[in-house]
């Protein structure tokens, strides 16, 4: 707005030097006395801003001179052609000189310009860089509730795992039993085969000893038929014990198998589940490493950001100063070499 203000100002001091330049010798004289004999007046007040770029006792003098040489002050008509040309021309000189100061004036506010546009993108990546913390933050939160939910699994993992254990012991357990029961039921089954048999021997000794009371050559005959007859029931009775016996420890030792294969499959099963859990654990390391890289990567090159910005912030300060100064002083040089 200052900047502005300033040009729009050179401009009307353009304006208002090409107006005084263009009256005649007469108005000039007058206005330049008015502002000589420091009277505030409407002179004063519309021509006083002559008083910053010329010196009003040198400005136009020679004219002054020829203007008095053998006439009176008050009528300035009479000074010749040649000096009111001359002093166009020096009037048109200082004109001229005023505007190179205008455009010095005008090239530094375009520097002030392009100094306030380049603060302004400065502004901008600060907010693109508040942003991104923001974004960083967004990130730790949600690396946050990861691991919260991690936790979470690990624990419904856990008390997975505890159910499955306690269900397994309560199935092995009822195995047990079943086969407990079974034993005991084949136990009891070959103490009643064995009574059977053994009450069936009984009856048929009495029935042998009925028949050897008729007959000793029956009794002899059924004798040695009997003694085969038992001998043979008992090696039939010992094959059936010991193919009971060899089933039995078959399915003893099919039970066992079976389980030991459970045992063997849930064990790999809960190794595959372990290697699972430490792969899926050194991925989330390495990807909370890699964020953790990329935030502070991130940091680093805000920071770098802020630094450059500030240099640059502080380079466009000095330049600022040294041009303000350079201003002032090629002011105060032309304000020297106009008086």
């Amino acid at each position: 707005m200052q900047l502005s203000e300033g040009l729009n100002l050179d401009a009307e001091v353009d304006s208002k030097v090409q107006s005084f330049v263009d009256l005649n010798m007469g108005e000039k004289m007058s206005i330049v006395q008015a502002l000589k004999a420091g009277a505030k007046s409407d002179t004063s007040s519309e021509w006083g801003f002559l008083k910053n770029i010329i010196n009003i006792d040198r400005f136009f003098s020679s004219d002054v001179d020829g203007s008095t040489t053998g006439s009176d002050e008050s009528e300035p008509d009479t000074a010749s052609e040649a000096d009111r040309a001359a002093a166009r021309r020096r009037a048109e000189e200082r004109l001229r000189k005023a505007r190179e100061e205008a455009k010095k004036l005008r090239d530094k506010a375009n520097k002030d310009k392009a100094e306030l546009e380049r603060l302004r993108k400065e502004k901008e990546a600060k907010a693109l860089e508040k942003k991104e913390e923001e974004r960083l933050r967004d990130l730790e939160e949600q690396k946050r509730q990861a691991k919260e939910a991690e936790k979470e699994r690990k624990r419904l993992d856990d008390e997975a795992k505890k159910a499955a254990a306690k269900a397994e012991a309560e199935r092995r357990k009822a195995a047990a039993e079943a086969a407990a029961k079974k034993r005991a039921a084949a136990k009891k089954a070959a103490e009643q085969a064995r009574r059977q048999k053994a009450e069936e021997l009984r009856l048929k000794k009495e029935a042998d000893q009925a028949k050897a009371r008729q007959s000793s050559e029956d009794l002899k005959v059924k004798k040695e038929e009997e003694v085969a007859f038992r001998k043979q029931e008992v090696e039939e009775a010992a094959a059936k014990k010991d193919e009971a016996v060899v089933k039995q420890r078959e399915a003893i030792q099919a039970r066992k198998s079976a389980t030991e294969a459970k045992r063997v499959e849930k064990q790999e099963a809960l190794r595959l589940k372990k290697e699972e859990e430490v792969r899926r654990a050194q991925d989330a390391k390495d990807k909370a490493e890699a964020e953790l890289k990329a935030k502070a990567d991130a940091k680093a090159v805000a920071r770098k950001a802020r630094e450059d910005a500030e240099r640059a912030r502080q380079e466009a300060e000095d330049a600022r100063k040294q041009a303000q100064r350079e201003a002032d002083e090629a002011a105060a040089q032309a304000l020297d070499a106009a008086r």
